[in-house]
């Protein structure tokens, strides 16, 4: 998997103008960067913890909130 960031729309762009920045980078760039990247290993895309790493949760018990 790869990721792009994009910026297509930024200060005071009206709504029109960033409408056809998305349009146009989708019709016409991401099909010429589409398999750019595709051998790239993506280490950075978070990844769930393995089970006896995470931290035990109890379920909600409405009698332990906080005092008001």
């Amino acid at each position: 998997m790869s990721a792009m960031m994009l910026l297509l729309q930024f200060g005071n762009m009206g709504k029109e103008v960033t409408m056809r920045n998305t349009r146009l980078f989708a019709e016409r760039v991401m099909p010429e960067v589409r398999g750019l990247f595709s051998e790239w290993e993506d280490r950075w895309w978070p990844q769930p913890m393995a089970a006896p790493q995470r931290a035990m949760v109890p379920a909600f018990a409405p009698e332990l909130r906080a005092a008001e």
